[in-house]
């Protein structure tokens, strides 16, 4: 990208400068020529080898001002050294007319052919910065266009009126290329750029700054104006778009970037724009403003961090806490969740919510998965040996079930360890569910045939189904901590509602209901009271190493005795 850039700024320097520099060598070229006319008639005349210099200005006019220069200069040098420049200046002798217009056609020659080649190389520069400039396929203006015109807003924006950068992102474009081929991205990226076109200012231009990506940029508009002819587009560009006869729909997402002066490098604003029309899509908002000002620190670092989750894996830097469920009627504690933990170096120690959600999107976390399975059933079957008998509960994800060896990887650790699949349960969300229903089914049901239970995490705040509740072979329902948070709120009765029914429909379909975020003893009684199998939350215990769980646990012989005492 560095060394096109180059190219496209060698090529502006010399499109801007070019005239100048024109205009500037016709003196001097004129000097060349009456010189080198000087030059000959001190020498002797025509007849000596100097009167060959005149090629240099013809050359050099050619090259400068293409062929009609190089013409010119070849006559007016032609006729200097024709009737104007003997053969001999001492005696004196004069030219025969054949002689000099033998030597124009020279003359004319090499300045033809040489305005004939800068010709030629001028159109091909001039088409490799065009190509360098637009989108190869759909001939649209590219990011280094967008680049330039950031830089030349920059150079001439109005402070008392606002910019934005504004990108429409096809958020389906790996679906579409997937089912219609490549031709139907390249057509639908044409078809949303005409329809921005259309529907706002004239002669606005787009930008195709990625395959699935297209900006715009308004210069020194107003904010409403901007909000209402972008929402206007939007509305336009929910319809249809018709390709090869079939009704196709774009999944368009729109970030806007607002920004007065531009104090960074123009690519810098291009980067912002990524940043948030990808939090458009993680956020699921149709249109998402920021401005060029907010710095996405946070995730630049969890990205920063990604990069050194490897690292930590190597060096031990990652670690599992433990928290307990207890059963509800008799406080026995019946199992561990296993929380992950990272003791970084220099930032101590790191929240998961900073690195898991950022990893579960790539290929990490199926490395982090397995080390949490590998560390975690190796502290249960240190905790069997030593006569504390529970089981561990693991959170795994979307790609995890996507992993072709993912069933036999566990039986193995499993193996390793010396357990059997009653030791292990495995926690995993709604969305994660939705992901290639059909294969996580099957997974599931594998995963269970060895006695491995399976519970469904952050129960209400995904894509709830009766369908799934259904067909998966789920023992275990979590309700999310943000009910339970809110189950003894005054003023709002629904979180309540929602618990309830939710505890009776588990108990309906046979399964157990796990209450999280517990935090105090009036929540834990109410739970009870609606019959709610089993609690896990701060009021009960806090996530701890596994030397302080186990010392815990001895200490309470195994049961919380919170209910009885109340």
């Amino acid at each position: 990208m560095e060394s096109k850039l180059k190219i496209i700024t060698a090529l502006n320097w010399l499109e801007k400068n070019g005239r100048t520099l024109q205009v500037a060598m016709i003196p001097v070229i004129s000097i060349m020529i009456i010189g080198v006319y000087v030059v000959v008639m001190e020498t002797g005349g025509i007849q000596y080898v100097f009167s060959d210099a005149m090629f240099i200005p013809i050359i050099l006019s050619g090259l400068l001002y293409g062929v009609y220069g190089g013409a010119v200069s070849a006559i007016i040098g032609a006729i200097v050294l024709g009737p104007f420049a003997p053969i001999d200046t001492f005696p004196y002798e004069a030219q025969l007319t054949v002689n000099w217009l033998y030597r124009m056609a020279f003359y004319l020659l090499v300045g033809l052919l040489t305005g004939g080649a800068r010709d030629i190389l001028s159109h091909y520069l001039s088409l490799l910065k065009w190509r360098s400039l637009h989108d190869r396929n759909t001939k649209l203006p590219n990011r280094y266009a967008l680049v330039e015109a950031i830089a030349h807003v920059k150079r001439h924006s109005d402070p008392n009126h606002g910019h934005f950068l504004i990108a429409f992102s096809l958020a389906n474009a790996n679906e579409l290329i997937c089912h219609f081929g490549s031709d139907s991205l390249e057509f639908l990226i044409s078809q949303i750029a005409y329809k921005i076109q259309s529907s706002l200012k004239a002669g606005l231009k787009t930008y195709r700054v990625q395959d699935n990506l297209i900006c715009i940029l308004l210069e020194n508009v107003e904010k409403i104006e901007m909000q209402e002819s972008i929402e206007s587009t939007r509305k336009y560009l929910h319809e249809s778009f018709v390709f090869k006869n079939i009704n196709l729909h774009g999944d368009i997402y729109i970030g806007i970037l607002e920004f007065e002066e531009l104090r960074k490098p123009s690519s810098y604003y291009i980067q912002r724009i990524n940043q948030v029309v990808l939090h458009s899509i993680e956020k699921n908002e149709p249109m998402l403003i920021a401005t060029a000002e907010e710095e996405d620190i946070e995730e630049a670092t969890n990205l920063e961090l990604l990069g050194s989750l490897k690292t930590a894996l190597e060096d031990k830097q990652l670690v599992m806490h433990f928290q307990p469920k207890i059963n509800l009627l008799d406080g026995k504690i019946i199992s561990a969740e296993a929380l992950i933990r990272w003791n970084h170096p220099k930032l101590g120690s790191v929240p998961p919510n900073n690195f898991i959600p950022r990893a579960e999107r790539s290929s990490l976390i199926n490395k982090i998965t397995m080390f949490a399975l590998d560390q975690s059933m190796a502290q249960v079957s240190h905790w069997q040996k030593d006569g504390m008998h529970i089981k561990v509960a693991v959170n795994i994800s979307a790609r995890n079930l996507s992993q072709p060896n993912f069933v036999y990887n566990v039986l193995q650790l499993l193996d390793k360890h010396e357990l059997d699949g009653r030791h292990l349960e495995l926690e995993l969300t709604e969305s994660a569910v939705m992901h290639n229903e059909s294969n996580v089914i099957r997974i599931l049901n594998l995963l269970v045939s060895h006695g491995i239970d399976i519970a469904i995490d952050d129960f209400g705040t995904g894509y709830s189904s009766l369908h799934y509740l259904q067909k998966l072979p789920i023992s275990t329902i979590k309700i999310d901590q943000s009910f339970v948070l809110d189950l003894l709120n005054a003023d709002s009765s629904t979180s309540a509602h929602i618990i309830e029914s939710t505890i009776k429909l588990a108990h309906k379909l046979d399964m157990l209901v796990v209450a999280e975020g517990v935090e105090d003893i009036a929540t834990l009684q109410r739970l009870h009271s609606m019959g709610c199998d089993m609690a896990q939350g701060y009021y009960i215990a806090r996530p701890a190493s596994a030397e302080i769980f186990h010392k815990w646990h001895k200490n309470i012989d195994g049961n919380v005795s919170f209910l009885a005492d109340s």
